[in-house]
This record gives C-alpha cells, sequence and structure tokens, in this order.
C-alpha cells in the first residue's frame, strides 16, 4: 500500500512539533545517551509521527471535499427551485383579496439572512450565469432596495417561497420539497380538498348564538388573552371560523352579531375602542347576575318537578288505600 510522504518544507505544522517535542522529551526514544536522546532517536520519532500526521491530512481533506460536494449540491437544488420560480414572476401589486386573487397564478422567492430573520431577499429574475437580480429588504416593513445575489453564495441563504393561486396562499421553506409540491401538484390536491370541504359547511344552516353566548365568549377570551378586543366581523369568524365568511348566510349573520355588539355597548356591558369592542367590569357583573338567575330558576325547577312526582305518589297511595277500601270483604 503507497503511503503519502511530506517533504521538510511541505510537512504540516503538526508533524513539525511533535519532532520539537519528542527533541525536548527524548526520554521515550529506545537510543539515549547520557540521558540525551541522540539524533538517530530523534529521526526514529519524526518517523513515528509522520503516519499519523499523513492521516490525519488526508481524513480533513475528505472533509473539505465532501462539505465541497454538499454544497454544490445544494446550489443546485436552489437553482433549480429558483428557476422554477421564476417561471411565474409575480406582479408588481399582488392582490390577496377576492375578486382580484382568483386569478393568482405566481410565485415569489426569498433568500433569508441565517444570522437574522428579519432581513430578506426577494428574487426577480435571473441576470445571467453567475447572478440574480433582488430586491434587498433590512425588515419586512421596509422598502425594498435593488441588489444581486451571486449564484455561488447561495448555499450562505436560508430558501423560501410563497405561492399565490386562486385566492390561496402556501409556503414552503424547503427547495426540495418544493420541487416535489410542483412535481405532485401537491396545491391542486390542496385546493380542491379545501373547496370540498367549503360545499360541505354551506349546506349547514348556521345557528345565531344569542347575548348571553356571545358575552360568554367575550368573559372567556378575556380570560385568556387580556387585551381581547374584536369587531364584528372578528367575532363571526371566532364563532363560525374563518369558511362563515363564504356562507350564503354570510351578510345575514354578520348584521345580527353587528346589532348584538351595539346592543351590548348601550348597556355598558362593552366599550367600543376604534372599530373593536371590549369587555368592561359591568360585562362580567352581568354575567354572573345572569348565571345566578339561571341557577335559581334551575333549582325551583327542580323542586317543582319534585312537588309535581310528589302529588303523584300521595294521589297514587290514596287510590291504592281506596281500592284496597272498596274491595275488602264485608262481615
Amino acid at each position: 500500500m503507497a503511503r503519502a510522504t511530506f517533504s521538510s518544507a511541505s510537512e504540516p505544522p503538526s508533524l513539525y512539533m511533535a519532532c520539537m517535542m519528542s527533541r525536548q522529551f527524548g526520554a521515550r526514544s529506545s537510543s539515549v545517551t547520557r540521558g540525551r536522546p541522540t539524533s538517530l532517536g530523534i529521526k526514529e520519532s519524526c518517523r513515528s509521527l509522520l503516519p499519523l500526521a499523513t492521516e490525519s491530512a488526508i481524513r480533513n481533506t475528505t472533509m473539505t471535499r465532501t462539505l465541497d460536494i454538499l454544497m454544490n449540491w445544494k446550489n443546485l437544488l436552489y437553482r433549480l427551485a429558483i428557476k422554477k420560480g421564476l417561471s411565474r414572476p409575480y406582479p408588481q401589486l399582488i392582490p390577496t383579496s377576492l375578486p382580484g386573487s382568483a386569478a393568482n397564478n405566481f410565485f415569489v422567492v426569498e433568500l433569508r439572512d441565517p444570522s437574522s430573520t428579519a432581513r430578506q431577499i426577494t428574487i426577480q429574475r435571473d441576470v445571467d450565469s453567475t447572478a440574480y437580480e433582488c430586491l434587498y429588504f433590512a425588515n419586512p416593513t421596509a422598502n425594498g432596495y435593488p441588489a444581486s445575489v451571486l449564484k455561488a453564495s447561495l448555499h450562505q441563504y436560508r430558501f423560501g417561497v410563497r405561492y399565490y393561486c386562486k385566492g390561496y396562499e402556501f409556503r414552503c421553506d424547503n427547495a426540495g420539497l418544493f420541487l416535489i409540491q410542483i412535481f405532485f401538484h401537491y396545491w391542486d390536491f390542496l385546493i380542491f380538498w379545501d373547496r370540498l370541504r367549503q360545499r360541505l359547511f354551506n349546506r349547514r344552516k348556521l345557528v345565531r348564538h344569542d347575548r348571553i353566548a356571545v358575552l360568554k365568549l367575550f368573559v372567556e377570551r378575556t380570560m385568556w388573552k387580556r387585551d381581547y378586543a374584536v369587531s364584528s366581523p372578528g367575532l363571526f369568524q371566532d364563532i363560525h371560523t374563518y369558511r362563515g365568511f363564504n356562507h350564503p348566510q354570510r351578510d345575514e349573520m354578520l348584521q345580527y352579531y353587528g346589532l348584538i355588539l351595539d346592543s351590548f355597548r348601550q348597556s355598558g356591558d362593552l366599550t367600543l375602542d376604534g372599530p373593536v369592542y371590549k369587555l368592561t367590569g359591568k360585562g362580567v357583573a352581568s354575567l354572573s347576575s345572569f348565571e345566578m338567575e339561571e341557577r335559581r330558576f334551575k333549582e325551583n325547577l327542580r323542586q317543582q318537578r319534585a312537588v309535581v312526582w310528589l302529588t303523584f305518589v300521595i294521589v297514587g297511595v290514596g287510590l291504592l288505600q281506596a281500592a284496597a277500601t272498596w274491595f275488602a270483604p264485608t262481615k
């Protein structure tokens, strides 16, 4: 088996230090004269350490080559995903609400800085074989600045893509998974499944919540979140989920819950803070009073039922006594 050798000029520092240490602490050498190592002992020590240094250098080289291969594969995967994303470029203004969003069918490819979740890059087009033209954002609310990204440095970023399709928005943070989802038409299946569930939901009739149920919802949500505040559409979504906005009874239910919230505002149970309503202390007291009255009503109803059953028992006992007297034998 061939063994790599190093010249004196190309020997690694670890081997040089090992030779120096063997020269200083030569007691382990087999050739010792008067407590000091001879030149033959030094050479033997260096030769014994040479295979170890060679093996370490080969291992480092192999690891470096492996990292380079992984880096190249990651760059290639990113480039394929970006190419697919740029095949459907996004418009200057992205419609996010119906009916404009119903015609959406494009991708927004993003590269995120690993050291900061705020900084990101939106790729616009492929300039040449070396770089992409893009917009740089220092944070999500900042304006974008023209920039470019070298294709050789793609592995330094985290991949992200947003897909706007037929009123839906999908996200993916993995380049390989993005390509797989495109190949298997994964998003088309999600759209079909969601529309099927919406059709089944629309067949159900939406049930109105009365005033006390709405007040209970405010108390429960406020206990969970201190600054809970909601508008009429938000309350409608909390009760009937987001699918309620595509239900045929949407306008009717929105008007109903708007009237409920306004009645609570007039009674002082809720306060209006801009477009949203918040719970007040009077609302908690009103709910407590209602629950106490409800308990009293149930208790009275229970007592009345007990009296009715007791009456039936007494009447039954009286009838049995009368029957026993009537059918008793005469002397």
